[in-house]
């Protein structure tokens, strides 16, 4: 509310960059955006098909400019190919500067993935926390040559987490003035051609964002995860559940590593008008019809400018782990910042991977702290619930629409059967 939504505009020439589920939506915007400042940028996604157009499609769109994109497939609904995917990302790369986790699904027509997971705790949290610490190598990697090439006056600061409930006037320091807000803007406005000097120098960190969602506040520490019935499809329960995960998450993996110029962020992108909503029906269809037909949708392009504040702007240096909401600090909610909750997530997600990970001895894990490797069961009475019809994924109109509408895209991943309806959304 009043904020400006702005990046800065950086020189990202050398940076190496991976962005999931970057062929529509929010990811495309990031993608192309970051590639435009000189990044060389993934476009991670799981139809080949689709990423290829989208990269010619940002080709097109910046004809001036020489982007360095490449595709990169990446099924998250598969823990074995996402594992796959990352071991060969660190084969094939040098760094990694910045990991832009956006990829996610909302209420899919089937809910399961082929692991036994419900859809969105696998694709939008636990497929992602996999990639990240496959590719955790790599990201320290880069730091340490960022470390390497810096002068000791420009050594990343130590981390400096939040006290609990200071959220609120970090969010009010960091609105900016107007003045500030016009002057970003103007930067914002047109990037620079690759390689032409920029306005500021790239950050000495080395992040991981999290597109989460303020949904994430009405989502409950349930682990119970495994994949409904086939055939019926997500709740918007289970979508909270995977939003809170992820702010969870980016906690636990901060304290884990915990070191200067490691950042893990998460965000809110905004209620965002995107391909997420294609599996919608009944109530939610609905409201963000509703929502669109009044012009209460942001549009991907701003939209992504949370994602390219959090992943850019050198004033978050040092103040990790950081949730941002309209390109400013705000306060996530009480859950998601429990710290007795965050560990509970951290050890029920490992022993979920345990398989995936038992040959990543530098990762330093407590195997003995984790538990059960198996999809928790649901309760017989939720899975009778979701299973009723399809008007089972809507939810009380108490919800307030401005959270419950869809947040986040991009590449759905398939769970069983949905490349048709796939395809006819987007048509």
């Amino acid at each position: 509310m009043g904020t400006t939504l702005s990046h800065p505009r950086v020189d990202l020439t050398g940076r190496t960059i991976l962005v999931t589920g970057a062929n529509t939506g929010i990811g495309y915007v990031t993608a192309k955006t970051l590639a435009s400042m000189g990044g060389r940028v993934t476009v991670a996604c799981r139809s080949e098909e689709k990423g290829l157009a989208a990269i010619q499609r940002m080709r097109d769109e910046l004809p001036t400019q020489t982007l360095d994109l490449t595709f990169g497939s990446l099924d998250l609904s598969s823990l074995e190919a996402t594992k796959t995917f990352a071991e060969r990302y660190v084969t094939d790369h040098e760094h990694l500067h910045l990991l832009v986790l956006n990829a996610g699904c909302s209420m899919p027509a089937n809910g399961g993935t082929v692991d036994g997971y419900e859809a969105q705790y696998q694709v939008n949290f636990l497929s992602h926390f996999l990639l990240t610490l496959v590719l955790m190598p790599l990201l320290r990697k880069t730091l340490a040559a960022i470390a390497q090439e810096a002068g000791p006056s420009d050594q990343p600061a130590e981390p400096a987490p939040a006290a609990a409930g200071d959220e609120e006037a970090d969010s009010a320091a960091s609105t900016p003035s107007p003045a500030e807000s016009a002057a970003a803007a103007s930067e914002s406005a047109s990037p620079p051609a690759s390689g032409a000097a920029a306005a500021v120098m790239a950050s000495k960190e080395v992040r991981v964002i999290h597109v989460s969602s303020a949904g994430h506040a009405l989502g409950k520490a349930d682990f119970a995860v495994q994949a409904p019935a086939e055939g019926v499809s997500g709740t918007m329960d289970n979508y909270y559940r995977s939003k809170l995960f992820q702010v969870m998450i980016s906690h636990a993996l901060q304290r884990h590593f915990n070191e200067p110029g490691l950042a893990f962020h998460s965000l809110h992108p905004g209620v965002v008008k995107t391909d997420i909503s294609r599996d919608f029906s009944g109530f939610w269809k609905h409201i963000t019809s509703a929502m669109g037909g009044v012009g209460s949708l942001r549009t991907p392009e701003d939209g992504a400018q949370t994602t390219l504040s959090a992943a850019l702007d050198t004033k978050w240096d040092g103040r990790q782990p950081t949730y941002f909401d309209s390109c400013a600090v705000k306060a996530a909610s009480r859950l998601s910042r429990d710290e007795s909750q965050q560990s509970r997530l951290w050890n029920v997600a490992l022993g979920q991977l345990q398989t995936y990970l038992s040959d990543k001895p530098d990762l330093n894990i407590d195997w003995e702290q984790v538990e059960s490797s198996k999809p928790k069961e649901a309760p017989a009475a939720a899975t009778a619930t979701a299973a009723t019809s399809a008007g089972a994924n809507e939810t009380s109109s108490e919800v307030p629409a401005d959270v419950a509408a869809s947040t986040q895209d991009d590449d759905v991943a398939p769970v069983a059967g949905d490349d048709e309806a796939e395809a006819a959304a987007a048509a």
